[in-house]
């Protein structure tokens, strides 16, 4: 309670040294409300659906729905700005003047913008700016069937931050044989957001005949996220299913999760090409689904992957269900578990880089174990390790293999004799 009413004194507190703009009482439209504040002023939105794409146009301002004087999250939902689709052909909200950490963008439902090549559907960020979008639900946006990019979000040389936003929802029914990059977000020429309690899920981009889909859940081209606490889920595209990064690409991850992302080709959960680098700590990879290779991740021989302390589980993939390195590649694996992943764990059977991790079948490398790993509950999908599991005490350090920690007690395999015990197989 008192973290809460702190919360709530804070965001009050970025609305007192201006003027308060309500929307629609003082101004009929959120637009009308941006060009009437000055630097340090607040738009404060009411409820409701505003047919309206708008611009920040570089101020120093905080729009906000009613979440933000009252914390209650229906107002998330419940204040609604649509786009207007394709007659419209623009993003739903744009930062496009070099907005910086003072303009903030809070607790809005922002839907129906089209994406295009030339910006985003949801949310368009580019020219340097770098706000603060916090407690947003980017969803149901679309775009064009000839070359698009960023369906729910497109980032171009900047660097915003995300908090607490879901980024779902977003799809091209189809793409002419034309690229597609980025269904939940694309990132390009040198961005550095940070992503922290995001949700990027369900976003689909692989409805065509033409298999040029790349990045259901992101394209990186050329940039350097961080995503801290994100989930990854249920993303779709031919390339990429959670993460397609390329061209000198770093993208850093912590405490995040991928599960069910599907691709028609390589790299469900994660792709990685061109001299791009993408470093997991502290990651769980579940039933992501590859038709080619590459269940939970892909590497190319000119790609980077380093990963420790994560769990990498129940992945599928024509090979390398766990992770398919192509020839020349080199990733980095520490303190893993790579286990139950189908057909196979990892391929390559002879990367020189993986050590201290428990693999189905062994592996080469210092420390490594093939020893099952003791999920408490794997079939339900329950991946904390029992009490008696040697992945508590088996990584580098002495400590664990794996992200999750012990979350039962000890669990002793049987041997279950038919018909002695059971009646029939």
């Amino acid at each position: 309670m008192y973290i809460r009413m702190l919360s709530a004194c804070l965001v009050l507190s970025s609305i007192l040294f201006g003027n308060v703009i309500h929307v629609p009482t003082d101004s009929s439209t959120i637009q009308g409300g941006i060009n009437g504040a000055v630097n340090g002023d607040t738009v404060l939105v009411d409820a409701g659906t505003y047919g309206e794409s708008i611009n920040l146009n570089g101020k120093k301002i905080t729009v906000g729905s009613l979440f933000l004087t009252t914390l209650d999250t229906s107002y998330i939902s419940s204040t609604v700005i649509d786009g207007g689709g394709s007659a419209a052909n623009q993003s739903v909200v744009s930062f496009t003047s070099g907005e910086d950490s003072l303009c903030k963008f809070i607790g809005f439902a922002i839907t129906n913008g089209w994406a295009s090549g030339s910006h985003g559907g949801g949310l368009s960020f580019a020219n340097g700016s770098g706000p603060l979008v916090a407690d947003c639900r980017i969803v149901n946006n679309s775009g064009s069937s000839g070359f698009a990019s960023g369906v729910g979000i497109s980032c171009s040389a900047s660097s915003p931050a995300l908090k607490r936003c879901l980024i779902g929802s977003n799809s091209i029914p189809g793409n002419g044989n034309n690229d597609h990059l980025g269904g939940g977000i694309y990132l390009a020429s040198g961005s550095s957001p940070t992503f922290t309690d995001c949700q990027i899920v369900d976003n689909q981009i692989s409805f065509s005949i033409y298999h040029r889909n790349y990045g259901g859940g992101v394209y990186c081209d050329n940039s350097s996220p961080n995503f801290i606490n994100c989930e990854f889920s249920g993303n779709t595209a031919d390339y990429g299913g959670g993460i397609d990064a390329v061209n000198s690409s770093s993208i850093n991850m912590q405490n995040c999760s991928f599960d069910n992302n599907y691709v028609r080709h390589e790299g469900a959960g994660i792709a990685c090409y061109a001299s791009a680098t993408v470093t997991l700590d502290s990651c769980v990879l579940i039933k992501n689904n590859a038709s080619g290779n590459g269940g939970a991740f892909f590497i190319s021989a000119d790609g980077q992957l380093n990963v420790s302390k994560s769990t990498i589980t129940d992945n599928s993939a024509a090979q390398g269900a766990g992770m398919y390195a192509t020839s020349g590649s080199s990733p980095v694996v520490t303190d893993c578990i790579i286990f139950y992943n189908w057909p196979y764990e990892v391929y390559p059977a002879d990367l020189t880089q993986i050590s201290y991790c428990d693999i189905r079948g062994g592996y080469i490398g210092a420390g490594n174990l093939d020893i099952d790993p003791l999920f408490c509950d794997w079939v339900n999908g329950n991946y904390n390790l029992a009490g008696n599991s040697l992945c508590l005490t088996g990584g580098g350090d002495g400590g664990l293999i794996g992200y999750l920690g012990p979350g039962c007690t000890a669990v002793t395999p049987q041997t279950r004799s038919v018909p002695q015990n059971y009646a029939t197989i």
